[in-house]
């Protein structure tokens, strides 16, 4: 909506227009069905506890008691919702995404299926350019937490390979030739006090070749056993709550390997970089070949080490020049 004036004058057979300023905004209406079925996600209500709908009701668009009395206090809050005042998000495909207040909001019976359904219509006023900034300003992102992006990645561990590891480990800490009882000890506690899981959440996981009634593993706080087959396998729901895994009792030699989906955080090279060095190519006089020729060399093994670099090429003229010379 643009504000412009007509004003009409005394000495002038046409009107003037003038406008407002920079008033320069979005108005359109909205309408749309209200029904509980709609709402897949549950934004309004909890349905079987603030709808209170019965678990074992399975919904229908019959006109029957239950579906009279969900839609009637379903329309009820999505009404409070329209007219609460504050800023709404409206998407559109269509139209784009505006941050928009609502007004002049109505309901209408739908006759057709007794009244059980009404329909709702409005006036949405653009309020604000719907940016980043906005959107955070305004609360429809939330700004106290880091985005992150999970992905799902699976590993397997071997029990005797990972056993001798720590045993490797804790030797090498306490500079001996051989691994002591004490050391073989400490690495089996070592073992069985680590969460194979490390604390992330996981969806699968699957045990396999194991001595059958002899491994023993705690998920969460239930303990199981392995049985004659060898193998356990699990999967969970993705929203699932995070819980840790243990070995009991482990041994040296331990046969058998863990296989286990878990969400991590979507690993970037970007996520390295602290920094970027600027490295300049120099030239080099023609006395000093041998000399050159080792500074590049050393330079090229520093810099295979180095993730992002940006480099400023100086004087490649005089450097095509003096190896010509050579």
């Amino acid at each position: 909506m643009i504000q412009d004036t007509k004003k009409n004058t005394l000495g002038s057979k046409y009107p003037f227009f003038f406008r407002n300023g920079i008033v320069e905004y979005k108005e359109f209406p909205i309408s749309g069905l209200i029904s509980y079925l709609m709402d897949e996600n549950e934004f309004f209500f909890q349905k079987t506890t603030e709808l209170n709908m019965d678990p074992f009701f399975e919904p229908t668009t019959n006109i029957v008691d239950q579906n009279i009395s969900y839609e009637r206090r379903f329309k009820m809050a999505v009404l409070d919702w329209l007219n609460d005042g504050c800023l709404k998000l409206f998407r559109s495909p269509a139209e784009g995404n505006y941050l928009v207040r609502l007004s002049n909001v109505s309901l209408s019976p739908t006759d057709t299926v007794s009244r059980m359904l009404h329909t709702f219509s409005c006036t949405a006023d653009e309020i604000a350019d719907c940016t980043p900034t906005n959107l955070q300003h305004y609360g429809f992102l939330d700004t106290t937490s880091e985005l992150e992006t999970l992905a799902l990645r699976f590993a397997t561990i071997n029990f005797d390979n990972y056993i001798e590891t720590l045993i490797g480990t804790l030797q090498h800490s306490s500079n001996t030739a051989n691994a002591s009882a004490a050391t073989v000890e400490a690495a089996l506690e070592e073992f069985a006090h680590t969460d194979l899981f490390d604390g992330r959440q996981c969806v699968y996981f699957k045990f396999d070749e194991c001595e059958p009634g002899e491994t023993w593993f705690t998920f969460g706080n239930e303990k199981y056993v392995i049985g004659a087959t060898g193998s356990y396998e699990v999967t969970l729901p993705n929203n699932s709550e995070i819980l840790s895994l243990h070995i009991v009792n482990p041994h040296r030699h331990m046969s058998g390997s863990l296989t286990f989906g878990i969400y991590t955080s979507k690993s970037s090279v970007f996520d390295a970089v602290n920094g970027i060095t600027n490295y300049d190519i120099i030239t080099a006089p023609p006395s000093s070949t041998k000399n050159y020729m080792s500074l590049i060399e050393n330079e090229k093994e520093h810099l295979r080490n180095i993730l992002f670099m940006h480099f400023t090429l100086k004087d490649n003229i005089y450097l095509i020049e003096s190896v010509e010379s050579w």
